[in-house]
């Protein structure tokens, strides 16, 4: 009956009830659910308010520095004569790619992981919870919670397959220890998902530690428990001109 966030919506209510919860959101995304939970008594700060001078002038030098690493390997023959496949020159094809990376998605995230620490220094937090961990900000701030000790927490929010390529890695990108060091992938401590079929699937195909996954259900299927004093059904049926004398089937 309310419009909030349907991802977290029921994990924050819960948590309100105990703890000091603060949302720390991009700018871009849509509030409708952040104007519900934190009006008049919570408070929600932007990520890019993180965003100072000092890192500014770090990420300026950090781009610097990868456009010169871009110069070599642009006139390293031997490196990219290393791209052939069966006798084919795969070069021509990734270079646009690799110079799009190296200039600029690399220093984009060096910027984000900056920011986070801000974040983390400023708020220090018990813990923290991306609403997408696998998305370039959250990694980020899963870098910087780990870079100070905070425990990481995911939180499944959408189907997970043998397609879902950012949540399949091989066998040594995973630290068994879930270390966020290079050249591993960072990944929260725990990871809470819907049932056992995501949690075998990301042990066996995604290489996940099995210590960090936990099967806790959908939490916003919680209130299923509590649906008898929400909804009435004699009114719904009046509602909708139904007979209450038949069965209703909702699918």
């Amino acid at each position: 009956t309310k419009e909030q966030d349907i991802i977290f919506s029921s994990i924050i209510n819960e948590l309100n009830k105990k703890i000091d919860v603060t949302l720390s959101d991009i700018d871009y995304t849509p509030n409708i659910g952040i104007k519900y939970l934190w009006k008049n008594r919570k408070k929600i700060i932007p990520f890019e308010y993180f965003y100072t001078k000092k890192v500014a002038k770090t990420n300026l030098k950090n781009r610097n520095e990868l456009k010169l690493i871009w110069k070599r390997i642009e006139k390293n023959k031997e490196f990219q004569e290393s791209f052939n496949y069966q006798g084919i020159p795969l070069w021509p094809l990734l270079k646009d790619k690799y110079k799009f990376l190296i200039t600029n998605r690399f220093p984009e995230a060096i910027k984000y992981i900056e920011i986070a620490k801000n974040l983390i220094k400023q708020e220090n937090p018990s813990a923290v919870l991306p609403v997408d961990e696998t998305g370039m900000y959250s990694r980020a701030i899963l870098v910087a919670a780990k870079e100070n000790k905070i425990p990481t927490l995911g939180m499944q929010h959408g189907i997970i397959s043998k397609e879902s390529f950012e949540y399949i890695h091989l066998p040594k990108e995973i630290s068994k220890d879930s270390s966020h060091k290079s050249p591993f992938c960072p990944i929260p401590d725990k990871t809470f998902v819907y049932g056992d079929y995501t949690k075998k699937l990301l042990i066996k195909e995604g290489n996940y530690p099995q210590k960090t996954i936990e099967v806790t259900g959908q939490p916003r299927y919680d209130f299923i428990s509590k649906v008898d004093n929400i909804f009435k059904k004699e009114e719904v049926y009046k509602k909708f001109n139904l007979d209450p004398q038949k069965k209703l089937v909702i699918f």
